[in-house]
């Protein structure tokens, strides 16, 4: 196998509830955050940020909770105020945020690794 380019590079967003009063990331304790499938990238991602501002991962208000829900779902979601932000690819984060039940929090170009710099999709 031949590596000729990465195909998609970056392309989740970190998206937040509009109303949900969450403006940095430590205002994730005791929320919920869905990503797309539990083992996936996204939740590579989000892990790999909350790590970084010192934030754990729980099944209880100490910490941040994760759900798994398709990025349909999701926008169901947050339409029923069900979740609390969102660690989505793209297109389905700019959706969330342009039907005005979300607002980004952490923009594609600031998710762990490398800052977004991180290819999806490989082409062989």
């Amino acid at each position: 196998m031949r590596v000729i380019s990465g195909s998609i590079n970056g392309g989740s967003l970190l998206i937040v509830g509009k109303d949900s009063g969450i403006n940095n990331l430590k205002d994730l304790v005791g929320k919920t955050v869905s990503i797309t499938t539990k083992g996936s990238t996204v939740e590579t991602q989000l892990r790999m940020l909350l790590k970084q501002e010192g934030l754990a991962v729980t099944n209880d208000e100490t910490g941040v909770q994760i759900i798994a829900r398709s990025p349909s779902d999701t926008l169901t979601a947050f339409r029923q105020n069900e979740v609390d932000a969102a660690l989505i690819p793209e297109h389905w984060g700019s959706l969330i945020v342009q039907e005005g039940y979300a607002r980004i929090l952490v923009n594609w170009d600031e998710i762990p690794p490398n800052n977004g710099n991180m290819p999806f999709t490989i082409d062989y």
